[in-house]
């Protein structure tokens, strides 16, 4: 992969992030501010995803890939930002599933 390529996965992915980050202060999409910006960042990151898809980046790989590390960020973000709970399990087996996607991905 060249360097393009792994930027824009990684600003897809940071614009998920950033985009579900935002959606407790949206209030259920009813303040217009935070509802735009988490909207607009979501727009960004599948733009992101159509123009990786476009240059050729097998989605089978890129999705399992994208959805272990959103996945496993957001949690990191619920624990670090809003306090949310952090059971070894829970980590453990959220970490394990998304070891599985990635390695299922790799078949």
């Amino acid at each position: 992969m060249t360097a393009a390529v792994i930027g824009l996965l990684l600003a897809s992915m940071g614009a998920q992030v950033a985009a579900v980050s935002l959606i407790p202060r949206t209030a259920g999409f009813t303040r217009p501010a935070p509802t735009m910006l988490c909207c607009l960042l979501l727009i960004l990151s599948a733009t992101g995803i159509a123009r990786l898809s476009r240059r050729g980046i097998n989605l089978g790989i890129l999705f399992p890939v994208m959805s272990a590390t959103v996945q496993l960020s957001i949690v990191l973000l619920g624990i670090l930002v809003f306090g949310e709970n952090a059971s070894p399990l829970r980590v453990f087996l959220l970490v394990s599933a998304c070891v599985m996607i990635g390695a299922a991905s790799a078949l």
